[in-house]
Parts: C-alpha cells; structure tokens; sequence
C-alpha cells in the first residue's frame, strides 16, 4: 500500500488517527528539528537574500544532520525563488 493509498483512506473513513507514545516521539524530534532549522537560518534572513539560498541552508542542514532522505531529495517540487 502506498502512502497516497493511506492518506485517502484516512480520507475517506472520516476517522481521526490516535497517535501512540512512538508517534509522539516522532513528532517531538520533528519538531525540534524544524526549531533547530529554523533558528541556524535567523542570521541568514537579511534583505537581499533570495529564497533559494535559504532553501539550500535548510537542506543542507537537514541532511547534515538527519540520517534519512528527505522527500525532497526523491520527488523535488521547485519553489518559486523570492528575494527578501
């Protein structure tokens, strides 16, 4: 079963996932991973600096430090490039 053919079939049930202790832990180092990413990019957040730079800073420190490919890496979407 694919990950498309779960989340429709959450989807279609109407039925609310209960999340056990494994599934919190998870969301916690998630979530302070996404902290930590954020924080290392404060300095970089200056006028001029075009989104793709900050999505490099990002990915790069995501893979220096989580030992998983990130989806990303398998089926990039590109994101517009802004400049700050």
């Amino acid at each position: 079963m694919s990950m498309t053919d779960v989340l429709e079939a959450e989807h279609r049930t109407g039925r609310i996932k209960l999340h056990g202790p494994d599934g919190f832990e998870g969301m916690r180092k998630a979530g302070k991973l996404a902290a930590e990413c954020l924080d290392m990019l404060i300095p970089h957040v200056q006028p001029g600096v075009v989104t793709d730079d900050l999505d490099r800073l990002a990915r790069e420190f995501i893979l220096d430090t989580v030992p998983c490919l990130p989806v990303s890496a398998i089926a990039a979407i590109p994101a517009p490039s802004v400049s700050l």
